[in-house]
């Protein structure tokens, strides 16, 4: 009996033993791997403003070259063989015309497919370069019309609309002021080269400085595309939305029709100034007050001076009053946006 007794201590012990050697579940402690994920912050930041920079310059580039059409008009109003042509006009405003109609159906995709929305920019600038080369062997105004004006237009929308989803993720307290800043670019460019473009066509005439152009547009905006990229990560599913677009600033471009280039720089400067002044003010008034002051601004200007401007600094001036107020209506557009997802 003594003998069982101490073989079943024996058999309780070992046991006790064999059972303390097993890992506790609750001693176990779990290690996540070191996954850790972090969005880079909005409104600051290198990346945020290496994104704007990039904007800023492929927005002079491309929309500035647009602005600047007059240069080549001159031009080829008094070159052969489109000085005897009557639709010289026309290319400017196709190129325009398609680069602004163009961006809503240029944003639906980059939505819809976010995943090679980046790509966009590249593709477009690819798009807008290899027309600037190819209306260099155009010999008639219909050919430029499909060159500098078609094509220029779709590369450049392509260009531009990542740009503008892009922004929205990466700045939220200062969108007014991004965006006021990347679209101010178009009026700068529209400024300024116009006397770079001048000096290439007065030197080497119109095929080679277009060509010229070109290499110049694609080899100083390509690398930029690398900081156009997004802040958010790709969506598992999209969710299409109705597109609604207006005409409210289909009249914001006559003037710029009938203005002669000098004034038209000016016009310009003023467009870009009203961007950067009056975009910061869409992030603390309300919306309704900027959109009030641009209308009454615009409207006042073009009624009570441009009709009136029978001297050259009366022109100016309203040049600089219209650039202001009609000028800054698409920095608006943040303003309403936020508005609208309030």
């Amino acid at each position: 009996m003594a003998q069982a007794s101490f073989e079943l201590d024996s058999l309780a012990t070992s046991t006790s033993n064999h059972i303390t050697r097993q890992p506790s579940i609750q001693s176990i402690s779990y290690q996540p791997p070191n996954a850790e994920f972090s969005l880079p912050p909005v409104d600051t930041g290198k990346q945020a403003w290496l994104l704007l920079a990039a904007c800023w310059a492929v927005e002079a580039l491309v929309f500035g070259f647009g602005f600047s059409f007059g240069v080549f008009q001159d031009f080829y109003t008094t070159h052969p063989p489109f000085s005897s042509s009557n639709n010289i006009a026309i290319i400017g405003t196709t190129t325009m015309g398609v680069m602004y109609i163009g961006i809503p159906f240029g944003l639906t995709p980059c939505r819809l497919y976010p995943r090679w929305a980046r790509w966009f920019t590249l593709l477009g600038l690819s798009i807008a370069s290899l027309a600037l080369a190819t209306s260099s062997f155009c010999t008639n105004t219909t050919q430029l019309i499909g060159t500098q004006g078609i094509l220029l237009g779709l590369g450049g929308f392509l260009a531009s609309c990542p740009s503008t989803i892009y922004i929205d993720e990466w700045f939220i307290h200062r969108k007014g002021m991004a965006y006021g800043i990347v679209w101010s670019a178009a009026g700068l460019g529209g400024a300024f080269l116009p006397l770079l473009l001048q000096s290439l066509l007065d030197k080497y005439g119109f095929q080679t400085a277009t060509r010229v152009w070109a290499c110049i547009l694609f080899v100083s905006s390509a690398p930029l595309t690398f900081f156009i990229k997004p802040r958010l990560p790709y969506a598992a599913t999209t969710h299409p939305r109705p597109i609604n677009t207006r005409s409210a600033t289909s009249t914001f471009f006559l003037p710029g029709i009938y203005l002669s280039i000098y004034a038209r720089t000016i016009l310009n400067i003023s467009v870009s100034t009203g961007y950067i002044l009056v975009s910061p003010l869409t992030d603390y008034l309300d919306i309704s007050t900027c959109i009030l002051v641009s209308a009454i601004g615009a409207a006042a200007s073009a009624l009570l001076i441009w009709g009136f401007a029978s001297f050259l600094p009366v022109l100016y001036l309203f040049c600089i009053l219209y650039g202001l107020f009609a000028g800054c209506w698409t920095s608006l557009w943040p303003g309403i946006m936020r508005s609208f997802s309030a």
